[in-house]
C-alpha cells in the first residue's frame, strides 16, 4: 500500500473500484499482520494441523464477540483459514463445484454476520456479497 493510500479516508473516495481495491490492500494488511503477530506467538497449523469444525468453532465465537476493528480482521482470517481448507485447490476447484451451494448452517452464519454489520457500511456490503453468493 503506498502513502498514499494509507491517510486517505476511504468514505471520501468517489470511485467504487477504486475503494474495492483500497479496501481489500487494507485488509489483507491487517490480516496479513495480525497473523504474522500470531505466529511470533506460536501459533498457527489451521491449513493441516486443526479440524475444520474447531475453525467454525472460532469464527462462530468471534461473531457473537463485539465488533472492534481487531475483532472483523480475526473474523477475516478465519474466513480465509476455513475458505482454503474448503476449497484445498483455489479457486477454480471452488468456483466449479455443484450446484448445492452452501449448508443452511453457512447460510445462517452470513445472515448473523450481515445483521450484526448495519453499523458497518462496508462489511455491510461484504455479508451481502456472501449472501448473494449463497443465492440467498
Amino acid at each position: 500500500m503506498s502513502e498514499n493510500e494509507e491517510v486517505v479516508n476511504i468514505t471520501q473516495v468517489s470511485d467504487n473500484l477504486t475503494a474495492d481495491r483500497m479496501g481489500l490492500r487494507r485488509l489483507f494488511d491487517a490480516m496479513e499482520e495480525k497473523l504474522y503477530a500470531k505466529h511470533l506467538e506460536g501459533r498457527g497449523g489451521w491449513h493441516n494441523d486443526c479440524g475444520i469444525s474447531y475453525l467454525e468453532q472460532l469464527l462462530s465465537d468471534h461473531i457473537n464477540k463485539d465488533w472492534t476493528p481487531s475483532n472483523l480482521v480475526d473474523i477475516a482470517n478465519f474466513c480465509m483459514m476455513l475458505w482454503n481448507r474448503r476449497n484445498p485447490v483455489g479457486t477454480a476447484a471452488a468456483l466449479s463445484r455443484s450446484a448445492s451451494g452452501p449448508s443452511e448452517e453457512e447460510i445462517s452464519i452470513a445472515r448473523n454476520v450481515a445483521s450484526r454489520l448495519d453499523a458497518w457500511p462496508t462489511e455491510t456490503i461484504l455479508a451481502r456479497a456472501v449472501l448473494r453468493m449463497a443465492g440467498k
